[in-house]
């Protein structure tokens, strides 16, 4: 009787499982959970979705932009939003990809980015 109960709840816990994940799939129209091929258009994404994050929040003229903006809250909504290379990788790449899985990807290259060479930005001065 305790493993016929087991088993039920293994296939209730299951089916559930599935449904959350069509939903998700019908939601986006593409794979939302589903795990890409890496090949060289998913590295492709990656560095895309990578480079267009570092352009929004390093980009010191897009910066300069929004200080000109003459709302506060406006100003200070963008400049949160684009202030860190992490979140807008991850941003990005929900939008260019579809998928949940290369935004990580890119947004833990942005995370490596700004641990390792990030720093350095601030340092260096060219004259």
């Amino acid at each position: 009787m305790f493993e016929k109960n087991k088993q039920i709840k293994k296939l209730i816990y299951k089916t559930i499982k599935m449904e959350i994940l069509e939903f998700f799939n019908k939601l986006t129209g593409v794979g939302f959970f589903s795990f890409p091929e890496i090949n060289f258009k998913t590295l492709e994404i990656i560095f895309w979705t990578f480079m267009s994050s570092w352009i929004i929040s390093r980009f010191e003229p897009l910066q300069w932009l929004l200080n000109y903006l003459p709302n506060n809250k406006i100003k200070f909504l963008l400049q949160t939003l684009t202030g860190c290379i992490k979140c807008v990788s991850l941003y990005m790449g929900i939008i260019i990809s579809g998928n949940i899985f290369l935004p990580t990807f890119s947004s833990f290259i942005a995370m490596l980015y700004d641990k390792t060479i990030g720093g350095w930005e601030t340092k260096i001065k060219f004259k």
